[in-house]
């Protein structure tokens, strides 16, 4: 079986709400909302076109996961994560998808 694997930085909204740090960013993507369209549009082509495709995330944040995780389970995947922050950059952390037929 052959197995790929992608790697996403999703970007803490905290962090995105402070645009001084990402001056050469156009406004518009640094906006959640803007951002999680693009994010899940992309994280859908993975799945669709990949067979056994293992999606990684950078930057999770406890105010996106409830979103990641049901986006995950209506895609039959399974969302592993470890939030390892603190509260001033949104309990920051890191993901896995696995696909559940793996």
């Amino acid at each position: 079986m052959t197995v790929r694997v992608v790697s996403y930085n999703i970007l803490v909204p905290i962090y995105a709400d402070r645009p001084e740090i990402y001056s050469k960013c156009r406004p518009e993507f640094l906006k959640t909302d803007h951002r999680w369209n693009l994010i899940r549009s992309q994280l859908e082509q993975e799945v669709h076109h990949h067979e056994n495709t293992i999606i990684c995330l950078q930057e999770l944040s406890l105010t996106l996961l409830p979103e990641l995780e049901l986006f995950f389970r209506h895609l039959d995947y399974t969302l592993f994560h470890h939030l390892y922050g603190k509260r001033h950059n949104d309990f920051m952390g890191t993901g896995i998808a696995i696909p559940a037929s793996m």
